[in-house]
């Protein structure tokens, strides 16, 4: 976590508190990964999910729960985490889920497998204030092609 923390800081973004819960979530599904040998988001033999098992772990049903996974065939190595949040920031969709507003999480691996698992009680902006954020649009002048006429 303080890789990860160390990363959003950088970008202006709050670090996100380690929580016991998250961990033990992510190592569920770390582990989940591991047993079923598989890398998604849901076990394509049981159906598990990170949402589906979050109440084993005491996590509210109304919380938010944002979720990366990695894995590499090579069983657990020193420094997978790190791998893990490397490779995670090399993708987009990934990237978005580490850079969005969340409470609280954890990073967990198991032989070769890793998950992040934030939790969030409600969608936020992230300023740290929970304030919507607005993006201002520029009015763009219509075009005006070569006779002069606004093109339409």
């Amino acid at each position: 976590m303080i890789y990860l923390n160390q990363i959003r800081v950088s970008g202006g973004i709050l670090p996100v508190p380690f929580d016991e819960q998250a961990y033990q979530l992510a190592i569920a599904r770390a582990e989940d990964m591991a047993t079923y040998r598989y890398l998604d988001y849901k076990n394509p033999e049981t159906g598990s999910t990170a949402i589906l098992m979050k109440s084993r772990f005491g996590i509210n049903p109304w919380d938010l729960i944002i979720e990366c996974a990695y894995g590499q065939w090579n069983g657990y190595t020193f420094g997978i985490e790190k791998d893990a949040i490397d490779a995670w920031l090399t993708d987009e969709g990934n990237r978005d889920r580490l850079f969005s507003p969340i409470d609280r999480g954890a990073i967990a691996c198991s032989h070769g497998y890793c998950s992040f698992i934030g939790i969030s009680p409600q969608p936020k902006s992230l300023t740290d204030k929970g304030e919507p954020v607005f993006v201002e649009q520029k009015e763009v002048p219509p075009e005006v092609n070569v006779t002069g006429t606004v093109a339409q």
